[in-house]
């Protein structure tokens, strides 16, 4: 098929080079002459994209929480985001902290008045870790979240 439609080429040049259309219509590509060339295209490079790894694998996953963590720390996360983190993680997080705040008063108070044993040691240890823990959440949310609001607050002064 290609060597039919090729010959056709053939016989209608021949037949306007013969004319003298041919020449009138398109230009010589040199095809006569063995000149061909090809025009490829330099490779264009995009902008930095960073590529993200796979969540299924451990250091991917681990990866992908901090970089979650790390927008949401510094408040280049949606309002929505924001909102719906402290609903999910925010909300459950002041309970245990406010949870474990009293346990570690109340475990204090005994050790004052009963004095001091490894096993009320340990329980305090144990709650001042979730303590801790918890305490540490809250403030990755509030820094997000005063972050946000100062960006909100700086590009209305800027207006």
């Amino acid at each position: 098929m290609v060597l039919g439609t090729f010959l056709e080429f053939y016989k209608i040049k021949q037949v306007m080079n013969e004319d003298n259309e041919y020449k009138k219509y398109f230009r010589d590509e040199g095809l006569d002459k063995g000149e061909i060339s090809y025009d490829i295209p330099a490779e264009q490079k995009l902008p930095f994209q960073e590529k993200l790894p796979s969540g299924y694998d451990p250091m991917g996953e681990i990866y992908l929480e901090g970089r979650a963590y790390s927008n949401i720390s510094e408040g280049n996360s949606k309002w929505w985001i924001i909102i719906s983190s402290w609903i999910i993680f925010g909300l459950p997080n002041l309970y245990v902290f406010f949870w474990s705040l009293s346990e570690l008063i109340r475990g204090v108070k005994i050790i004052f008045t009963v004095g001091f044993t490894a096993r009320m040691f340990f329980i305090v240890a144990l709650v001042s870790f979730v303590l801790f823990c918890s305490s540490s959440f809250l403030a990755l949310l509030g820094k997000g979240t005063v972050r946000k609001l100062y960006k909100k607050r700086k590009k209305n002064r800027i207006k």
